[in-house]
């Protein structure tokens, strides 16, 4: 775990992490001198942006995850066979699934709150390879590199 916190930054991201990830909430609990919604906004968001504090509650979740075996597979799975069971049981007269809203807003809450709710981050080299043919200049040279052009003036 990040040992470098300030003793508050540990306090604001543990009670951020235990009150459902109310950035507000969390910050009006440690920081009790402050009166102003609008001000505990701003400071909790910038505690949320800080490297160290967020590296700390991605720690702590991904312990978290880890214990429970939960993975973006397994979030994935429950929220497909909620869906294929809802399909065959609960069906409204209409066709429509009854509960939806329920179980994607608890399979969205648990994601979020175990970090699971972020892109995968994918690596890319940068470089991008496009082919391209235009009629009648098939016969045209190639230009290896962008620097490879001339200015003709």
């Amino acid at each position: 775990m990040m040992d470098n916190l300030t003793p508050k930054q540990k306090a604001f991201a543990d009670e951020y992490l235990i009150n459902g990830l109310n950035a507000r909430q969390a910050y009006l609990s440690v920081y009790k001198g402050v009166k102003s919604v609008n001000g505990a906004d701003a400071s909790s968001s910038a505690l949320l942006s800080n490297p160290k504090v967020k590296d700390y509650i991605a720690q702590k979740q991904a312990l978290t995850a880890k214990k429970y075996d939960i993975t973006r597979d397994y979030i994935t799975a429950e929220y497909l066979s909620l869906i294929d069971s809802a399909k065959k049981e609960g069906l409204d007269g209409q066709g429509n699934l009854k509960d939806r809203a329920n179980w994607a807003k608890a399979l969205g809450q648990l994601s979020k709150l175990l970090g699971l709710d972020e892109p995968e981050k994918i690596q890319h080299s940068g470089e991008i390879n496009i082919g391209l043919s235009v009629p009648g200049l098939d016969n045209a040279p190639q230009i290896e590199d962008i620097d490879d052009l001339e200015d003709d003036e």
